[in-house]
């Protein structure tokens, strides 16, 4: 669980090496966190990954509309799962560069 306190700790018990280039994914997680836990994951990578290394994310945008989200909503209401937080595509880049990337 990303958003409790230790998760770094046991990435490195079980071989991640914070001095290796590395590229980190985390698509479809970020809107299953709130902004806070967001942010708070954001400030230990920025920590814990080489300065070399690659994040990649991906965001819910409020405005979404297609055919693949009403798929997605549909299945995600099946499953009463709850977004926490979103942020629109087009703020997505300040957003990033306010947390160090």
């Amino acid at each position: 669980d990303l958003s409790q306190p230790g998760w770094q700790e046991l990435l490195t018990s079980h071989g991640f090496n914070p001095e290796r280039k590395t590229i980190c994914i985390g698509e479809g997680l970020t809107m299953y966190l709130t902004q806070e836990e967001v942010t708070n994951l954001l400030s230990s990578l920025l920590i814990m990954l080489h300065e070399d290394s690659s994040l990649i994310l991906s965001f819910m945008d409020p405005g979404r509309n297609t055919n693949t989200d009403k798929f997605a909503d549909h299945i995600r209401g099946a499953t009463n799962e709850k977004y926490k937080a979103n942020i629109a595509a087009a703020d997505v880049p300040e957003f990033m560069l306010k947390n160090g990337f």
